[in-house]
């Protein structure tokens, strides 16, 4: 077997065991040598357990934020066919450099949630969309910007369940 063969089935095992598993596709590449400057996206390789929220499950960075650009977000936590029947309640919350991005700008408190718990469904996906005005938001203009993915099992229902995440990250013009 390969050394990539290895690896994977390494990371495999690490997840089914609950190991944190840090590795994640990224539409960079190759460890991103140079962070992108307008967009990237970011996702799991494989099922990994789901942690108690909040928790961050994926970061993406850009180089810097511009003046008169929106930060846009779409991010999505979904059960893998490896969880049929399993009660849980995903959720997903998103920030920049610490900063909670709209429609959740109460904070981490308040998180986008499904209940997928009764009757247990097959599959349960949560999805989202946000966006954050760097002109409102002038601490992110000229410095690099981290957008994390915080997620996990809300009350702990769910947590263990295997589940991808992915993101991705867009700095637009207005």
């Amino acid at each position: 077997m390969s050394i990539e063969g290895r690896s994977v089935l390494a990371a495999i095992a690490l997840a089914v065991l609950g190991g944190r598993v840090a590795c994640a596709a990224d539409s960079c590449g190759a460890g991103c040598p140079k962070a992108p400057s307008n967009a990237r996206a970011v996702s799991t390789l494989f099922p990994v357990p789901l942690p108690m929220y909040p928790t961050p499950v994926l970061t993406a960075g850009l180089a810097r934020g511009q003046r008169r650009t929106m930060l846009n977000v779409e991010a999505t936590i979904a059960t893998s066919a490896l969880a049929l029947g399993t009660p849980l309640r995903p959720a997903l919350f998103i920030e920049s450099n610490g900063i909670p991005m709209e429609p959740l700008s109460g904070g981490v408190g308040t998180p986008l949630i499904t209940d997928c718990s009764t009757p247990p469904p097959f599959s349960c996906t949560l999805s989202g969309t946000f966006w954050l005005d760097l002109d409102q938001n002038p601490t992110l203009v000229g410095m690099p910007i981290t957008v994390a993915l915080i997620g996990g099992a809300f009350g702990g229902l769910g947590v263990g369940v295997p589940v991808t995440a992915t993101m991705t990250v867009r700095l637009t013009k207005k």
